[in-house]
């Protein structure tokens, strides 16, 4: 309750006015809006979103369960594919408890968990038999959203390779599985 939700649902709605409408000084009820503005509109959302659910303590509490469940899925022998569904809430408590490095998504105005955000997690083995994990967040742009772009090949999501605290990547962008590994049964 309060005027810290009361702007977060106004942020919402505008932002979601905005993708939804080509035109801007409509999207923005007959205001002129500059990229910088809709990106501070935006801003309210994803402070109100860190208030509620990316204070690490309640990020512990909240995303542990799901933390666990990502680690048996990645775990799990000749798996290929797993896919857990969540939502911006559950992205930021989970990049809260891995300790990710602060970042603001580019080529959208909403920088830390747009519509649709997708955490993607990949397993790798080198040639010398090293095991890597890769984590990248992927995402549609701000003008694929607005034009309700169909996604392909030739235009494809953006994609957002994450830095974690502490841990170094390889040559290749990627972690050593045993340090991933560790990052999430610390929580």
């Amino acid at each position: 309750e309060g005027s810290l939700k009361t702007a977060c649902s106004a942020s919402d709605a505008m932002t979601l006015q905005y993708f939804e409408e080509s035109d801007d000084v409509k999207a923005a009820f007959g205001n002129d809006l500059t990229e910088k503005q809709w990106d501070d509109i935006s801003e309210i959302k994803t402070v109100y979103t860190d208030v509620l659910f990316a204070a690490p303590l309640v990020s512990y509490n909240i995303a542990n369960p799901l933390l666990r469940e990502m680690l048996s899925e990645m775990e799990t022998e000749d798996r290929e594919f797993s896919f857990l569904c969540g939502h911006d809430s559950n992205i930021a408590c989970v990049l809260t408890c891995l300790k990710t490095e602060d970042y603001e998504l580019p080529m959208t105005i909403v920088k830390k968990t747009p519509i649709g955000v997708k955490l993607v997690l990949s397993k790798w083995k080198a040639a010398d038999g090293g095991e890597y994990w890769d984590a990248d967040l992927v995402y549609q742009t701000t003008g694929q959203l607005r034009n309700a772009d169909i996604l392909s090949d030739e235009d494809h999501p953006a994609v957002y390779d994450l830095d974690f605290a502490g841990l170094e990547q390889n040559s290749d962008g990627m972690y050593k599985a045993e340090d991933m590994r560790n990052r999430f049964e610390a929580i």
